[in-house]
């Protein structure tokens, strides 16, 4: 079949490597290029214990095995990782996350239990208290794995127009993909806008690494990216360093004392598309036309996993 994807971020990609690989003929659509919109600046990181009290995230095991068989595929293409697997400290900074943070360790086997002193060992300076070491998180160089990923859909003849589509309907294809995230003008699938910004600062030291709390820090591909932020009102979808720093700040430096005084350099922004219970979703809008949405903040750790659903039901 000739299919149509609509949206180069992590999902676009990743349905057409799947739909490259089981024969059909694929062209890929986006007005920003691969990787243009909010895929291009996350921070990277993947574990299946996101969310402040680190539940266990709905299909966390499946999402992971899924999107770490396509970083092999970009690693591989590419020669070169585009990944790190020294796993994730998060900290207990707030009273009421240190007793699920304590039962999240006791109920999975692959997280483990960090006192004060332990986390110290882990990373020096970080702040006095207790937390969970995640060995199997993964941070990843976004950009570079999407840029490997859609290295191999090349290899497998996928073909890529940077344009903007405004009407499905003009198309010539037997079958139509959404995956424009945030931007619903092309669906009627309900969904929420959710702004994310990130801070990046000019900090020279290098984490051993990712840390986590109410915020993040990563520092594994060269440069020092803090965030994220979660803005469900916001006046335009650009950066804004003054809001960002406001929201972020306070969690950044009680996670790691040692970052405050280093100037911002940049500020990212993003807009996340958040649907109903929080959980991606997959529609079929008309007989040709699908539409894959809702990552909100977890796109890295289910991506994969609903691309290759969503093949299936193709």
């Amino acid at each position: 079949m000739k299919i149509a994807i609509i949206g180069a971020g992590f999902c676009g990609v990743a349905v057409a490597f799947h739909l490259l690989q089981r024969g059909h003929s694929i062209t890929l659509y986006d007005a920003n290029g691969i990787g243009g919109g909010a895929s291009g600046i996350a921070a990277g990181l993947m574990h299946p214990y996101a969310g402040r009290f680190a539940n266990y995230n709905w299909k966390g095991q499946e999402g992971m095995e899924a999107t770490n068989a396509l970083l092999r595929v970009a690693s591989n293409t590419l020669g070169i990782p585009v990944s790190d697997y020294s796993g994730l400290l998060r900290m207990a900074i707030s009273e009421d996350q240190k007793i699920p943070f304590k039962e999240c360790s006791i109920q999975h086997a692959d997280v483990h239990w960090q006192t004060p002193e332990q986390a110290q060992q882990l990373v020096k300076n970080i702040v006095d208290a207790p937390g969970i070491f995640i060995p199997s998180a993964v941070t990843i160089n976004c950009p570079l794995y999407l840029k490997g990923l859609w290295a191999a859909c090349e290899k497998l003849k996928g073909k890529f127009y940077k344009n903007k589509i405004d009407d499905i309907h003009v198309l010539d294809a037997d079958r139509i993909v959404v995956t424009t995230g945030a931007h619903k003008e092309l669906h009627s699938v309900p969904l929420t806008q959710v702004k994310g910004q990130i801070l990046e600062y000019a900090y020279s030291k290098s984490l051993p690494l990712a840390i986590n709390s109410e915020a993040y820090i990563v520092t594994t591909f060269g440069s020092c990216l803090a965030g994220a932020t979660f803005e469900k009102t916001f006046a335009h979808a650009d950066p804004d360093v003054e809001i960002a720093k406001k929201e972020l700040e306070p969690k950044i430096f009680a996670l790691y004392p040692e970052l405050a005084g280093s100037p911002i350099i940049n500020c990212r922004a993003g807009l996340r598309a958040s649907c109903k219970g929080h959980l991606p979703v997959i529609q079929q809008i008309n007989p040709r036309t699908w539409v894959l949405t809702g990552m909100g903040s977890k796109g890295l750790l289910y991506h994969a996993l609903m691309a290759k659903e969503l093949c299936e039901r193709i």
